[in-house]
């Protein structure tokens, strides 16, 4: 096959990593529409005082709207497409790639299954003497526009969590090409999730692989439950795009909040993760305002919402946030969030 060219790229791989931790308002705004947009900011309480739309947003805050807006209006196309999209519909598409032996293979199954959605987004698999390049595009019938540009770098971005999610070993994509529709200020969800950066060019978006990680095994674990899966591995790389950003600035909570993430909840192994004795944590972390406590508590808040808007059984949430059985899940849902976890996700709905 002929290899994918790129022509008069627009780089913007010197992008600072800090502007790769958000989005701004009118990315959000355009990508839902304004009426949807400020209704789900309005129901994330994400609204500023005098109910306006907050500059820019976090990834992380952003993503938990889409997963919101699935569950609320019952289609993953979010107004975006020709059609509704019931909610579980690209579950199909990403269950069958997990279940590829490898991500050459993946690449290939999502560029054959995608027709089947009948969601007027298709995909192209080609090769150069370097990458492998999976290119996600709308079709003729589409104009093209930000917002058909912004739902394809969700997908992108969703379909790379679902790779990192059943691949036998981490990776990340080599480069990244976006539509020239994108403007840089608004920031991309794709950005800072790639070994050389970002350009944009064209229409459509382009992730181009190493020709050496196609042979990585997948289904090392299964895709079993919608959004959990890709959820849990966003906020990974989400939790390292911001470690990365404000390392420098905000060291400590940095690397506590990153190694919270990552699933080390005492603050006897962080600190020794850390190199420091639990005084001196615990001292550090009182100068920048905090204590490990309320870290913890808020970041396992903000986890637990996400893992809640998905689909996933109670008992699997449990086991990915480290609890030992359901019943201690709802007791320290109860205790953040104020209800059952039952009742949480039957509030979101509405």
């Amino acid at each position: 096959m002929n290899a994918l060219e790129l022509q008069n790229p627009v780089s913007i791989s010197d992008e600072r990593l800090c502007d790769a931790t958000c989005l701004s308002s009118r990315y959000v705004l355009d990508f839902f529409g304004r009426d949807r947009g400020m209704s789900l900011l309005s129901g994330a309480a994400l609204l500023e005082p005098q109910h306006s739309a907050p500059a820019t947003l976090s990834k992380l805050d952003y993503w938990q709207l889409c997963l919101n807006s699935v569950n609320k209006y019952d289609d993953e196309g979010h107004c975006c497409l020709s059609r509704p999209m019931p909610k579980s519909s690209w579950s199909m598409v990403f269950s069958a790639v997990n279940q590829m032996e490898t991500l050459g293979r993946g690449l290939k199954r999502i560029a054959e299954l995608l027709p089947v959605l009948q969601c007027g987004v298709h995909a192209s698999v080609g090769y150069c003497s370097r990458y492998a390049h999976l290119t996600l595009k709308t079709d003729d019938q589409f104009p093209q526009s930000t917002r058909s540009e912004r739902y394809l770098d969700l997908i992108a971005t969703v379909f790379l969590c679902i790779l990192l999610w059943g691949a036998e070993r981490e990776f990340l994509p080599e480069k990244i090409r976006l539509s020239s529709l994108l403007e840089p200020e608004d920031g991309y969800l794709l950005a800072g999730l790639s070994r050389k950066g970002t350009e944009r060019n064209g229409f459509g978006t382009t992730i181009s692989f190493s020709l050496a990680d196609l042979g990585i095994q997948l289904g090392a674990r299964r895709y079993e439950s919608w959004g959990i899966h890709e959820t849990s591995v966003f906020r990974r790389l989400y939790s390292d795009l911001c470690h990365s950003a404000f390392a420098s600035s905000d060291e400590i909570l940095s690397d506590v909040r990153h190694l919270l993430t990552t699933g080390m909840l005492s603050q006897h192994g962080v600190a020794k993760e850390l190199g420091l004795s639990v005084a001196t944590l615990q001292r550090r972390l009182a100068m920048a305002g905090t204590n490990f406590r309320q870290l913890s508590r808020g970041l396992r808040k903000e986890q637990l919402s996400s893992l809640l808007a998905t689909s996933a059984p109670l008992e699997d949430i449990a086991q990915e946030m480290g609890f030992s059985d359901r019943r201690s899940l709802t007791r320290a849902c109860h205790d953040w969030l104020g209800v059952t976890p039952t009742a949480y996700r039957q509030k979101s709905a509405l």
